[in-house]
């Protein structure tokens, strides 16, 4: 981070038999923010790159518009303390809807839940995810968070690390 933006990111993530990594770089101050992403499937040649923005209509809604493409935006709301509240993704019929709630103990940010909606004209499914945070750095940000596909927390589908750099 600088002066608490975030400038660099990396993401692993499991899927089925494969491992998708994806490494954004971000560049800007404020609202102002652009980003450069790879998307790479590490056990096929699959690779994609992508650009976009952050379009901002007012202080809690914004849109990311990928490769220019306005039709397809993601649409981002967030609640009064400034941490995404709902998001919308539409592509021809289908609909893809994200819900978070936050858990935050002694001003730190412990459990996220995100409730994912993807609705088609024929059906409409609903999946759950917890993210929960195992490790803090001496600041107060999480540094390693567990991600669980139930709501028990079972079964750990994903582990995220996170490095930040203060200035």
């Amino acid at each position: 981070t600088k002066n608490g933006d975030l400038i660099e990111s990396y993401t692993w993530i499991k899927k089925e038999n494969d491992f998708i990594k994806i490494d954004r770089k971000y560049e800007g101050i404020g609202r102002n923010v652009t980003y450069k992403e790879n998307v790479k499937f590490l056990d096929t040649t699959y690779n994609e790159e992508t650009s976009g923005k952050f379009v901002w209509s007012d202080s809690l809604n914004y849109k990311i518009v990928v490769n220019g493409n306005l039709e397809q935006a993601t649409s981002v709301a967030l609640n009064k303390n400034y941490r995404i509240a709902q998001t919308l993704f539409k592509s021809g019929e289908k609909e893809y809807i994200e819900k978070m709630q936050y858990e935050v103990k002694n001003n730190r940010l412990v459990k996220t839940t995100t409730t994912t909606i993807t609705k088609t004209p024929d059906k409409t499914d609903t999946v759950y995810r917890v993210d929960v945070v195992k490790k803090y750095d001496d600041y107060g940000s999480p540094t390693v968070i567990y991600a669980y596909d139930d709501k028990e927390e079972k079964i750990v589908s994903s582990v995220f690390f996170r490095v930040y750099t203060y200035y």
